[in-house]
């Protein structure tokens, strides 16, 4: 199976199950995750509970018959409750693709995954990865997981070499390598990406908030960003920076705060901000430059399977392990303070 050999040890098909993600906010890569997870699920007749943020914008249900979106509510008691409800007729629950143990972002759902324990169903993770974990509180948390779950898949190596050392003897989990999800969903839809959509001359920036990240990078330095892609543009002669928001949600006030610091440092190139929002769209505008800037590793591997020169912001060691995995030579790596490594 994409999402690894171990988890058909745990569900069966006609199983019904629950995955929880960063799903419902049109992020780039969250959306490609997910649909290699339904794609796989509905190939093995898996019935699937999804726990989305919003609505899942290119979710259908004449294509995914077998799947039930639930909407988390915003109270802590309401989120509660609906997770028990959603649970309830699952034979476990698994978080489906990304970085979901860090420092600054997610925990990987302790206290639900915990307590869905406690109701003796499976607990498990597919296709994720381990971010910084430098905070005591969120790597014993961490370890309490990986310990706890039945099966987890990690993307890259160093998060499985991490997961097998915090493994205790006495736990059970079936931990394993898998392609990052995202891959088999680009795989399948690049083809469909238009090639004379390409142009010369542009620059695709998709950017992320990095104010989590402040005291490891340069944070929301936008006067330090603009710098860069303008050195940047020149150096490739382009003509046109098209901005783009890799999560709908989180990215549009970055992108214009941008637009407007690029545009009062200068004048010869033009800046647009795209504001599309499905992952076809924005993949289709990927496709438009011959140059892509991000800070997102899924608009990286998004550059690899489009054959475009892509430089990347090492933010989180998910970029790091990604550029050394690929050893791609049209991926290059940004330092921290944006020089080229």
């Amino acid at each position: 199976m994409l999402i690894g050999n171990n988890f058909s040890k745990y569900i069966r098909s006609r199983d019904e199950i629950t995955i929880v993600g960063y799903y419902g906010m049109d992020n780039f890569g969250d959306d490609l995750m997910l649909k290699t997870l339904l794609d796989e699920f509905k190939k093995n007749n898996i019935k699937v509970n999804i726990l989305a943020y919003q609505k899942i914008s290119w979710l259908s249900v004449s294509e995914y018959p077998n799947t039930k979106i639930w909407i988390w509510p915003e109270s802590k008691i309401g989120k509660f409750k609906a997770f028990a409800q959603c649970i309830s007729k699952s034979v476990g629950v698994f978080w489906g693709g990304g970085t979901c143990f860090t420092d600054e972002d997610g925990d990987g759902y302790f206290k639900y995954m915990v307590y869905t324990k406690l109701l003796m169903k499976k607990v498990g993770y597919i296709g994720v990865g381990i971010g910084n974990l430098n905070k005591f509180s969120r790597r014993v948390k961490t370890k309490i997981l990986i310990n706890i779950s039945d099966v987890i898949s990690f993307r890259d190596e160093k998060s499985l070499s991490k997961a097998l050392n915090w493994k205790s003897h006495m736990s059970r989990c079936d931990i394993e390598l898998v392609d990052d999800l995202a891959n088999n969903t680009l795989e399948s839809i690049v083809s469909e990406v238009s090639t004379s959509s390409h142009n010369e001359g542009n620059m695709v920036v998709a950017w992320r908030d990095l104010s989590n990240y402040s005291e490891t990078t340069i944070g929301n330095n936008f006067n330090e960003l603009a710098n860069a892609i303008i050195d940047l543009a020149k150096t490739f002669s382009i003509k046109k920076i098209i901005l783009i928001d890799t999560d709908s949600e989180l990215d549009k006030k970055i992108n214009l705060v941008l637009k407007g610091v690029l545009e009062t440092k200068q004048e010869s190139i033009s800046v647009v901000y795209n504001d599309s929002r499905s992952y076809k769209e924005k993949l289709n505008i990927l496709n438009q430059g011959n140059l892509i800037l991000t800070s997102r590793l899924h608009i990286a591997v998004a550059a690899k399977y489009l054959n475009k020169e892509c430089f990347v912001y090492d933010y989180s060691p998910k970029i790091k392990y990604f550029t050394e995995e690929e050893n791609n030579r049209k991926i290059y790596l940004l330092n921290k303070d944006l020089s080229r490594l």
